[in-house]
């Protein structure tokens, strides 16, 4: 008795999941995919115009002086340290990669670097705004062996394979010409291993290890200057009651007509008090970037719902308004930000 009675509910099991599992996709409510734009993690103080300065290597020797008088911090290289080698080889590739970035960039203008150089070496004003520079500080690869048995028919056999290990230090400055003022500075610790190999020469030289994989951190240091764009998706609650209006402005929010959503939204909610159509209404609003008007409506929720029920929306919204503070202070003109 007691077996039937567990070989039943072994059955019973997975349509048991399948019909919770059915219910949750089919009670999802839709979800609003946004594009959104991000300050600079570094704020720049409205900064117009970028010059990549060439990053130096292992060993080079950067001035820090020219007829007695001291440069801005890290302004040119004096002495290349390794200049046919793999470091350099990385060091162009990154310095062409974050010039390719920038060029196309609607925030700043990139400035050739050798116009900057000039203008240093002659003591005149840099035609950049700011600039970036850095130096690789050292690179290193190492093989490791691997052993590892296997089978071979009947036959346990041990197999050889090799694995390459680079490792590379990487500093970084961002530097305002106009303030002398070292912006924000960083060392970048990257170490990427190769996948096994049977032969030791068919591994990957550290140079294409490091440039294959460096993309993630090209592009942080991108985001450190300028504004970027970021996926954000919103939620959209689902009543706990069928209202046909409530459907009718959730096909428009899944068409993207977000406009006319939220105003049906919005007379549902005054009309019916329904909760969820007044945080769709704040939540849609938050979609179209009207922040204040969507944290009056959710600041209203609170107080007729509770404070818990909206504490996720009200968050979210203070952070964009907070984001898109931030954003209007960096890309404000350098001279109204010199006064602060």
């Amino acid at each position: 008795m007691n077996i039937n009675s567990k070989q039943n509910k072994s059955h019973i099991l997975p349509f048991s999941i399948l019909f919770l599992l059915t219910i949750f996709i089919t009670s999802c409510a839709t979800t609003i995919n946004l594009r959104v734009t991000r300050p600079a993690q570094v704020n720049s103080f409205g900064a117009e115009s970028i010059a990549i300065l060439p990053f130096g290597t292992e060993g080079s020797r950067r001035i820090t002086k020219r007829n007695g008088k001291k440069l801005p911090v890290i302004d040119s290289i004096m002495d290349w340290a390794n200049n046919e080698s793999e470091q350099q080889s990385i060091a162009n590739y990154m310095r062409t990669e974050l010039e390719a970035d920038f060029a196309k960039s609607p925030y700043l203008s990139l400035i050739d670097s050798s116009t900057v150089l000039e203008a240093l070496k002659n003591g005149n004003d840099s035609p950049a705004d700011i600039y970036l520079t850095g130096d690789i500080i050292s690179l290193t690869s190492r093989d490791k062996n691997i052993e590892r048995k296997e089978k071979r028919g009947q036959k346990t056999v041990i197999n050889n394979y090799h694995k390459r290990i680079a490792r590379m230090k990487f500093n970084y400055q961002i530097i305002d010409v106009r303030t002398n003022k070292v912006l924000y500075q960083e060392q970048l610790n990257i170490s990427r291993e190769s996948s096994e190999e049977k032969e030791n020469y068919s591994l990957p030289s550290a140079y294409d290890l490091i440039v294959k994989s460096i993309g993630n951190d090209l592009k942080d240091i991108v985001h450190k200057i300028q504004p970027y764009d970021v996926n954000k998706s919103i939620f959209l609650k689902k009543p706990k009651k069928d209202s046909p209006d409530m459907k009718n402005a959730d096909l428009f929010a899944k068409d993207g007509e977000l406009k006319t959503a939220y105003e049906i939204f919005l007379v549902v909610y005054k009309e019916d008090g329904i909760f969820e159509s007044g945080y769709n209404a704040a939540a849609l609003l938050e979609a179209m970037q009207r922040f204040d008007e969507a944290k009056s409506l959710a600041e209203e929720l609170a107080v007729k719902y509770g404070k818990r029920k909206v504490q996720r929306l009200l968050d979210d919204i203070n952070y964009e308004i907070e984001m898109a503070e931030k954003f209007e202070l960096q890309r404000g003109p350098f001279s109204q930000i010199q006064k602060q």
